[in-house]
């Protein structure tokens, strides 16, 4: 039985490091103009494209779930808006928040149609709903996130969310705990922008040049 011969590499198949040095050399001025232009256009890019900013709030909800009435209040305080009731008050108070009648709200409160430049109100609650995140966390922590061009705007939306809440609470007497919510960390002003990241859009656009 013969023994298998082991693969031969011919000086065709062998990389010339040298010979690729000197051809990155010879097109090193066009390389750099390229890489140049394309950190152009990303900069560019960022002048351009509107600076979005995120605040959030987060809270915890004061409940009694050993009230006798609190499971049919769930159910009544969820067919009000048209949500899931769920297993418990932190769950409904999520699908609340993710209702479109608390985002109907918050767009006559805030003047959104024209915050937004939308054609109609429906549009602008659309919008706000893209714009907001509900998170509910393991630890009974919700989350409320908004983004907003305009960094105090972001900031009342967020906080704007808790207080609709709130009222809601008050016209449907969902518990007897006044006030419903106990905030954590209200949402504050933004100072640094979320999108673009200037630091990553100048580094892949320099990496296309390259």
């Amino acid at each position: 039985m013969s023994e298998p011969k082991s693969p031969v590499v011919t000086d065709d198949e062998q990389i010339d490091f040298y010979a690729l040095w000197l051809r990155l050399k010879a097109n090193l001025s066009g390389i750099l103009i390229f890489t140049f232009f394309c950190a152009t256009i990303g900069v560019v890019y960022i002048q351009l494209t509107p600076s979005v900013y995120r605040s959030e709030v987060s809270f915890i909800v004061n409940s009694d779930s050993s009230s006798s009435q609190f499971s049919s209040a769930l159910g009544s305080f969820g067919s009000v808006l048209g949500v899931s009731a769920g297993n418990n008050l932190a769950d409904l108070i999520q699908e609340a928040l993710n209702s479109r009648s608390i985002k109907e709200t918050m767009v006559d409160q805030f003047r959104l149609v024209a915050h937004y430049h939308a054609p109609s109100r429906a549009a602008a609650v659309d919008r706000l709903g893209r714009k907001t995140s509900v998170r509910n966390r393991k630890s009974g922590i919700i989350v409320v996130s908004v983004e907003d061009t305009v960094p105090a705007m972001s900031a009342s939306l967020a906080n704007g969310f808790v207080e609709n809440l709130e009222k809601l609470n008050a016209d449907l007497e969902l518990t007897a705990n006044k006030p419903m919510t106990r905030i954590l960390d209200k949402a504050q002003v933004p100072l640094r922008r979320v999108r673009p990241d200037t630091v990553s859009t100048l580094l892949l656009a320099m990496v296309i040049g390259l």
